[in-house]
């Protein structure tokens, strides 16, 4: 098998290119397409940087905006390769509301490494608080795929709401066989 990966974008007319298209747009390349060994869905939000902020009793301890934020399915891991320093890959979204986050978010949202079970809350459209789940290293600074963090793209929001229902998202896929 290839090591190859496809990116799907749209494009609007000649004027703008976006990375990605509908959610129904992925679920049909995952059901539809024969050929592909793996298939995940990378949402992101480049049009509306997200907040990122602890709290410690109720009171914001560290708040800052991060545009490195993605919200993926297990398969991103299975796809994209990571050295994880905490957490493994097989077991890091067995829950939803779980995140992982590269070695320089941790540092700077907590001052260590030692993140695990820590709580942490991206304000995108709506607050979704997040239990760290697994540490990785940071990606080489020219990856396509620079995230910080990666959260549990079936994640909901405090309002219950679910993530899927406000965006769009890429697809990676990893092809076979082809």
């Amino acid at each position: 098998c290839s090591s190859d990966l496809v990116r799907v974008d749209s494009e609007f007319g000649n004027i703008d290119y976006d990375t990605g298209g509908p959610y129904p747009f992925a679920e049909a390349v995952e059901n539809d397409v024969t050929g592909l060994e793996k298939v995940t869905i990378v949402h992101t939000n480049y049009a509306n940087t997200p907040i990122v902020s602890i709290s410690e009793n109720g009171i914001n301890q560290v708040k800052f905006k991060e545009d490195r934020i993605a919200f993926v399915e297990k398969e991103y891991f299975d796809i994209l390769t990571y050295e994880w320093l905490a957490g493994t890959k097989e077991t890091v979204f067995n829950n939803p509301n779980s995140a992982v986050i590269t070695e320089s978010m941790a540092n700077r949202l907590f001052g260590t490494i030692d993140v695990l079970g820590r709580e942490m809350v991206v304000q995108r459209v709506q607050p979704i608080d997040f239990t760290i789940t697994g540490l990785v290293r940071d990606m080489p600074s020219n990856s396509d795929f620079p995230f910080t963090f990666m959260g549990n793209v079936n994640s909901k929001n405090r309002e219950g709401g679910e993530l899927r229902s406000e965006e769009h998202t890429s697809e990676l896929q990893s092809p076979c066989n082809l």
